[in-house]
């Protein structure tokens, strides 16, 4: 949760804390070691502490304070200049997005906001319940489908993702909707059985809407 991630962020708040400019190449370092360990991916952390060590360079860092706000002014620029958003739909209805990942990687929060944006654009969206495993999984894209203000996919009494699916893609072609949004049980790719349930729903969605997902 937000408490482990502040846990985490509070080395690199040491490091900036302790500051100064006759141990700055070294400090930039352990900054760059932090950033890395921390999720921030290699090519990130490297191109902060470089704009950080040019700004040293210029003299427009020389205490804690300005270490801070160049930092925060850096991401910020990342983040800004991450070009377009914009989420590129097939023509041809339904689109199809269908969500995989490990298991706690938020794979079902992530459907319910991009059904948000999808509403909010005034695209006509449906949910289809395909992780049969997890407990409260279908009352989790309710609760989703509420927020948003988008539906469920019909389902009879399919226990398997794949006949999940099948019943998901009549109901959307039946309503023409914009788009399906299909979630999923969290697996690892080690998983065989796994792996090869995975493959069986694409399987359901080549036959019946070909080329997708």
């Amino acid at each position: 949760g937000l408490e482990g991630v502040r846990g985490d962020l509070s080395v690199i708040d040491e490091l900036l804390g302790y500051w100064n400019l006759a141990d700055a190449d070294s400090t930039l370092q352990q900054l760059e070691d932090a950033l890395i360990t921390r999720d921030f991916g290699v090519k990130t952390s490297v191109k902060i502490c470089d704009e950080l060590r040019e700004r040293v360079k210029s003299g427009q860092i020389a205490k804690p304070a300005d270490i801070r706000q160049a930092m925060k002014e850096t991401i910020v620029g990342i983040l800004e200049g991450g070009g377009s958003t914009d989420l590129i739909l097939d023509d041809e209805k339904p689109a199809v997005l269908m969500m995989v990942g490990v298991n706690g990687g938020g794979k079902t929060t992530s459907i319910g906001k991009i059904a948000n944006r999808f509403a909010k654009e005034g695209r006509t969206v449906m949910l289809a319940a395909g992780d049969t495993f997890r407990a409260a999984a279908d009352a989790q894209l309710e609760e989703w489908c509420k927020r948003s203000e988008t539906v469920m996919a019909p389902r009879s009494n399919a226990k398997s993702p794949a006949a999940v699916m099948f019943d998901a893609i009549d109901g959307a072609l039946k309503d023409e909707v914009d788009v399906l949004i299909a979630d999923t049980s969290g697996r690892l790719h080690t998983n065989k059985g796994l792996m090869t349930e995975l493959t069986k729903v694409r399987g359901v969605f080549e036959k019946k809407l070909p080329k997708k997902p």
